[in-house]
């Protein structure tokens, strides 16, 4: 009786297991002493394509071997696992191993424990099999979607981060030179802005398109946001390497982009650092890369620059003076200094420009070459642009009504405020009359975004503020601006000033000026007169106004009314 219970038992675990194993993904295995299956399931046999008979001769590890997908990462791996538990007696937990099952590879999950005869003897292994092909794909596929750049389908800022560590990590262990190379579209912002996100996006992928086919073999490529780009470059040999692999890949960037029945020119600027230039961390050679592309950019970009330890200086004195100058703002220790500027023909006071000065409380004086560009770069120039307006417009009331204050205004200013409103609100508190102020913009206000820039200086003119384009000469589309800008005043930059009185290129070039100026109703005012010919020589080419250190130096705001005062007595 005992005999046939336990035979009705067996009888009833076979039904149930080939049950379980003919609807279920899984199948159970059990291997003897010698790691040879016991029981062979359907499933395996049908994977394996092998006669039953055959696969019983084998050990559970060579049939496992026979179908391993070698060209899988960690595949060997996880096999040197599998054979290591299974010849040594161990518990099997979840060792996942790549096959290949006719054309299509497939991930098995192997999970086992022994077994022991009555006398606690090894007596094999009994365990399950999972096929997890859907877990394993679904992973990948999440993993790929989070390493991988939506709209260009290159590596994002995350795999770049995991890849620059893993691969600087073997640069150091090896000694061999690892180069992050930085990439930046250079004016992205103003094709973007000029043609649509559409066509900023479509940049950004031919870009990116272009990069992976010049991004050698080994190397990462990644974009990193906006129009920046990161390459990765292990086992980099040196300069002169870099600098043709850079060299290329600035011309196949340069090369035009049709957009719809637009020629679009795309430049790029790149920065370069290597792990071997005295870099401890993935964080200082990050930080070398974007000091090298800053310099590029500065250098008038579409240009390359290796990292150099004397950025990093300029680049600490930076932060210091950025971290002086916010507080210094909040201390009020900054004042504004006047150039008087006269009509050349009468010698008449007309007005002053306004110049703001760093009083600064260790080094003194400090003049904008030093801080303005600073300013610019971590928008400090919008608080400080501010009170120079103020200041300029409350102290030019006090003037007498035929004088008017010159502003300089910042690009910045322009994109990231409403000045037009603060122009408006300054000349309310202060009681200024529109027409007493004249706004000095460059170039680079337009260099940017011409809509704004536009929309602001008519909101100017239609306020009655006069608009004076200053630097005039040394940009590249000066002429084209001229005839659409509501301007009423050029400056005559002091390059062309400070040339020989006699040089007859120089008057040249002047005469032009102030031909088109009189042919466009513009006046025309020139900087930087210091001796009394070069005042004869513009007055004779028909250079209506000027200023100088022939006339005065800029002078403190105490020191006004005396210098008005002996202007006004002159006959």
């Amino acid at each position: 009786m005992a005999e046939t219970k336990i035979e009705n038992q067996h009888q009833t675990v076979s039904l149930l297991l080939n049950d379980f194993e003919e609807k279920a993904s899984d199948w159970l295995w059990e291997t003897n002493k010698k790691g040879h299956l016991r029981h062979l399931s359907q499933k395996l046999i049908e994977a394996t394509d092998t006669d039953a008979d055959r696969l019983l001769t084998l050990t559970y590890i060579d049939i496992i071997e026979s179908l391993l997908a070698t060209n899988e990462t960690n595949s060997a791996t996880q096999f040197k696992k599998m054979t290591r538990a299974l010849t040594t007696n161990s518990d099997v937990s979840s060792i996942v191993i790549p096959v290949n099952l006719g054309h299509e590879t497939r991930w098995w999950s192997f999970s086992a424990k022994i077994l022991l005869d009555k006398d606690k003897k090894f007596n094999g292994l009994r365990g399950v099999t999972s096929d997890i092909t859907s877990v394993v794909l679904r992973e990948r596929e999440m993993i790929k979607q989070a390493n991988t750049d939506t709209l260009t389908k290159i590596g994002n800022r995350h795999f770049f981060n995991e890849q620059l560590l893993l691969l600087c990590s073997e640069s150091v262990n090896h000694h061999s030179p690892c180069a992050l190379m930085l990439l930046d579209l250079d004016n992205f912002k103003m094709i973007n802005d000029a043609f649509g996100h559409a066509a900023g996006d479509g940049l950004l992928v031919e870009a990116s398109k272009r990069l992976k086919e010049n991004t050698p073999q080994g190397a990462i490529l990644a974009r990193l946001g906006g129009d920046e780009f990161a390459i990765i470059v292990p086992n980099a040999s040196g300069q002169s390497i870099m600098r043709a692999l850079s060299e290329k890949i600035k011309y196949t960037i340069s090369e035009p982009w049709h957009y719809g029945e637009n020629q679009i020119e795309i430049r790029t600027s790149i920065g370069i650092a290597f792990t071997n230039q005295n870099i401890g961390s993935i964080e200082t050679l990050l930080r070398a890369s974007d000091l090298a592309l800053y310099a590029a950019k500065e250098a008038g970009r579409d240009a390359i620059c290796f990292f150099d330890p004397a950025m990093e200086e300029t680049a600490n004195h930076k932060s210091q003076v950025l971290s002086e100058m916010r507080k210094s703002i909040s201390d009020n220790e900054f004042v504004l200094h006047y150039q008087p500027q006269l009509d050349l023909i009468t010698g008449k006071l007309i007005g002053f420009e306004a110049l703001v000065r760093w009083q600064h409380p260790k080094r003194g004086l400090i003049t904008p070459i030093h801080f303005i560009s600073i300013a610019e770069e971590s928008g400090l120039i919008i608080p400080l642009g501010i009170w120079v307006l103020e200041q300029a417009c409350f102290e030019a009331k006090k003037w007498p009504s035929d004088l008017y204050v010159a502003v300089n205004v910042s690009y910045i200013q322009i994109e990231r405020t409403d000045f037009l409103a603060e122009v408006k609100s300054v000349l309310h508190n202060t009681q200024l009359p529109p027409h007493r102020l004249e706004i000095e913009i460059t170039e680079s206000v337009l260099m940017t975004d011409q809509t704004p820039a536009f929309q602001f200086l008519m909101g100017l003119k239609e306020m009655g503020v006069k608009i004076a384009l200053d630097d005039f000469g040394t940009g590249f589309s000066s002429l084209s601006y001229l005839q659409n800008l509501p301007l009423d005043k050029i400056k005559i930059d002091q390059s062309f000033i400070n040339l020989s009185d006699t040089d007859d290129k120089t008057c040249a070039i002047i005469r032009s000026i102030t031909q088109l100026a009189d042919a466009l109703e513009l006046e025309t005012i020139a900087e930087g007169i210091e001796r009394e010919g070069q005042y004869k020589l513009l007055s004779d080419l028909g250079v209506k106004s000027g200023q100088g250190y022939l006339y005065a130096r800029p002078m403190q705001v105490d020191d006004l009314p005396f210098f008005i005062e002996s202007k006004r007595k002159l006959p």
